[in-house]
């Protein structure tokens, strides 16, 4: 269509020339000497500007092009640079807890110590051949000496003997990172390791990231160190041109100039501020990113945090060469531009005066006519174009439109997918980028990323299984895995995809979290283990007693003695029962409940008596005169009062317990306090779940079938009220839960004392 249009015009511009020299030649009146010569200047004059304006524009242009160009690549270093120190805070994080967890730290027995060690140092070894950004791998004590340290020097790695561990106590990064809370990672400033008191020769910058190790019972056991090598960390900025990275102070980092890193530790005077300005240096520090010109360049900069310092990625270009190919265009178009006016105005005179002979006014009629129908047919030509552009940009939006809805109902599907393309390209959705920490790469082929994606899975050879699919067309494959750094269950399905032309795409990955399924079956496990156990005690007492009842001649004062205790575990089987009656019908919505106006501190006042009655501890109930009546069922706030003050005496062996009541608003806030063994943190999240128990050394022992609390949400949730608890290991908790005020109260509704 385009060649069409240019035959069209090529055509119509005859017609015009013609058009110009009859109309010239019909200002006989004027000097067309004169006429001529003017032409030809301003001609010269307009060509010459408007080639000028055009080459401009379009150097600015290209200009703000590289600058978006440049912008874009700082933004992925640093987006890379990130992505690696994230990487390696959560390394530190995961080693440290599985440290923490090891049976180096926590065996009680010295004769598995070296066999524990030696396994956790395989482990090591294993990471740091994994992770080859890592110089160093290393557990130090909490006195500061080396127990494991792993060395990598980019082709091989080396556990250390213990004769040559050290001691690392003195060293301002051991100091920082066994300062560190529980949980938390320092990032040390890169500098260049020292050994022996002097800077190592190659020059080995290093950049050190660690956390603080606890054991099972919470007792700081040390640290763990990655020491990150910073070539290896940057060796990819070597494919680039012109790129930097300096410090807040102006050292440079990275620099393609060799001999101008390091120069401020390395007192060669040479940094940021030398090669351009000190105002320069400040300005990057103020804006953070951005674009400066100085001395010839166009400098793009982004910032950073890198640990416990600021690094600024700068990318240089020379303006000279920017603006040199633009400046060689306008002279050669200036110069091309006279020369061509010239010799167009010499002929140009040359035709009018040849012209001026032959034209008649057949041919102005002629050319006009040609004029207004080949101005028709561009008009239909020009209306079709505009059409045939509508209809592609609406099949352009559409097929936009189609993709991003196809690529956000993938992302927003609640499990993990990767697909491996025949032509060795990936697609991973936003889940599964989150999981690995990955982003796809056309650079790097399926069978590399199925080993690096599947690498940190169970059971081994997953990843080379996966591979050897790739190519396999028909196969399916099923498997439950389990991925190390996160602690997650997965159920892995792997299915071959075609279109329905019946031309294969590759094979697509799905992981499907199963996690919070492997907790619900081992809650099951643990629930039929403590149901039988709790049936089991009451039902022998029981079955016990009514064998020597029926089988022995026994005192009236026995038989009284045995037929309570079996009455008392009968009505302890009967409450076990009625709990799990009880939180069925409750979160199956069937529980109907009693509400009406309650007296709520006669109801405290009631399961205090009960309970200090039969377990003799000292239990103070604190309550005043103001507290009004609620609207409530009054069994199932008793049976809350009962389950709290129950737990109480159960997890405190001494101290006191203290129930308080209080108005909150138009709630009642009731309280339930003791002394006890208390709850780690790692358990609170789940305290109020189906069957879930504390679990610690001093809980053994004490029964329960770990419904009490659910079942106090449930009640309490069902009044409109919350509960909450407040707890620290060792101390004691604090239970509390509010029940709404009776709506009607009146003034003689309070209590009085």
């Amino acid at each position: 269509m385009m060649q069409q249009m240019q035959e069209l015009i090529g055509t119509y511009s005859n017609p015009l020339v013609h058009l110009s020299s009859l109309m010239s030649l019909r200002r006989s009146l004027m000097n067309r000497r004169t006429l001529y010569l003017v032409l030809i200047v301003v001609l010269l004059i307009v060509v010459m500007l408007t080639a000028v304006n055009i080459f401009n524009i379009i150097e600015e242009y290209s200009i703000r092009n590289i600058q978006a160009v440049d912008s874009q690549i700082t933004g992925e270093i640093r987006t890379y640079i990130n992505d690696k120190l994230e990487k390696a805070d959560s390394d530190a994080l995961f080693l440290a807890e599985f440290m923490g967890s090891s049976s180096v730290l926590n065996s009680d027995v010295d004769v598995d110590y070296d066999y524990n060690l030696k396994r956790v140092q395989d482990i090591f070894v294993r990471f740091a051949a994994i992770n080859n950004l890592y110089s160093q791998v290393r557990f130090i004590n909490d006195e500061g000496d080396e127990i494991i340290r792993v060395d990598n020097d980019g082709r091989e790695t080396q556990l250390i003997q213990d004769d040559k561990l050290q001691n690392k106590a003195d060293r301002p990064y051991f100091r920082n990172i066994i300062n560190q809370q529980k949980g938390s990672v320092y990032v040390s400033p890169i500098d260049l390791n020292v050994e022996n008191g002097e800077i190592e020769v190659p020059l080995n910058p290093v950049l050190r990231v660690g956390a603080p190790v606890y054991d099972r019972s919470n007792r700081l056991k040390g640290v763990i160190v990655l020491n990150i090598s910073g070539d290896r960390l940057l060796k990819f900025l070597d494919d680039y041109d012109n790129i930097s990275i300096i410090n807040q102070d102006g050292m440079y980092i990275y620099n393609r100039d060799s001999s101008k890193r390091w120069g401020k530790i390395l007192g060669t005077g040479k940094e940021f501020q030398k090669d351009f300005s000190a105002d320069t240096m400040a300005r990057i520090v103020r804006a953070g990113e951005g674009y400066i010109e100085e001395n010839g360049k166009l400098i793009t900069f982004k910032r950073f945090d890198a640990g416990h310092e600021l690094w600024y990625v700068l990318l240089s270009n020379d303006m000279a060469a920017i603006a040199k190919p633009y400046n060689d265009l306008k002279r050669a178009l200036l110069i091309a531009t006279i020369a061509g006016s010239a010799v167009a105005g010499l002929l140009f005179g040359l035709f009018l005066r040849e012209y001026r002979r032959s034209v008649t006014s057949e041919k102005l009629e002629e050319t006009n006519r040609l004029l207004i129908a080949k101005q028709s047919e561009l008009e239909e030509d020009y209306a079709l174009v505009e059409e045939l552009n509508a209809q592609l940009d609406e099949q352009t939006k559409n097929l936009r439109k189609q993709r991003d809805i196809t690529l956000a109902v993938v992302d927003s599907v609640d499990d993990y997918i990767i697909l491996f393309r025949e032509d060795g390209t990936i697609t991973i959705n936003r889940n599964a980028k989150g999981l690995f920490n990955f982003e796809a790469d056309d650079t790097v082929k399926a069978e590399e990323w199925a080993r690096v994606f599947f690498k940190p899975f169970t059971p081994d050879g997953l990843a080379d299984e996966l591979v050897s699919l790739l190519s396999d067309r028909f196969s399916s494959l099923q498997k439950e895995i389990y991925l190390i750094p996160r602690s997650m269950y997965f159920k892995l399905y792997s299915v071959p995809v075609s279109m329905e032309s019946g031309e294969y795409i590759g094979r697509l990955v799905v992981l499907h979290d199963i996690t919070r399924e492997k907790e619900v079956d081992r809650l099951k496990s643990e629930l039929i283990s403590t149901v039988s156990h709790e049936l089991r005690t009451p039902m022998s007492s029981i079955l016990g007693f009514a064998e020597l009842l029926t089988t022995r001649q026994l005192a009236e004062g026995k038989k009284k003695e045995y037929i309570g205790i079996i009455q008392s575990e009968a009505k302890r089987l009967t409450q076990l029962i009625n709990d799990f009656l009880d939180i069925q019908r409750m979160e199956s919505g069937r529980q109907v409940y009693n509400m009406r106006k309650v007296d709520i501190k006669a109801v405290a006042e009631e399961t205090v008596r009960l309970y200090r009655d039969s377990s003799g501890r000292d239990i103070l109930l604190e309550t005043s005169s103001t507290i009004p009546f609620v609207y409530g069922d009054e069994d199932k706030i008793k049976q809350v009062f009962s389950n709290l003050i129950s737990n109480a005496v159960k997890y405190s062996s001494e101290g006191d317990i203290r129930i308080s009541l209080s108005r909150d608003g138009m709630m009642v806030k009731c309280s339930v306090s003791d002394r006890g063994i208390g709850i780690p943190d790692e358990e609170k999240d789940k305290i109020f779940e189906r069957f879930f128990r504390v679990h610690s050394e001093d809980t053994r022992e004490i029964g329960g079938t770990g419904l009490g609390l659910a079942i106090c949400r449930e009640i309490v949730t069902a009044h409109g009220g919350d509960i909450w608890f407040e707890s620290e290991v060792g101390k004691g908790s604090t239970f509390s839960f509010t029940i709404p005020i009776y709506r009607e109260v009146k003034e003689d509704s309070r209590h009085d004392e």
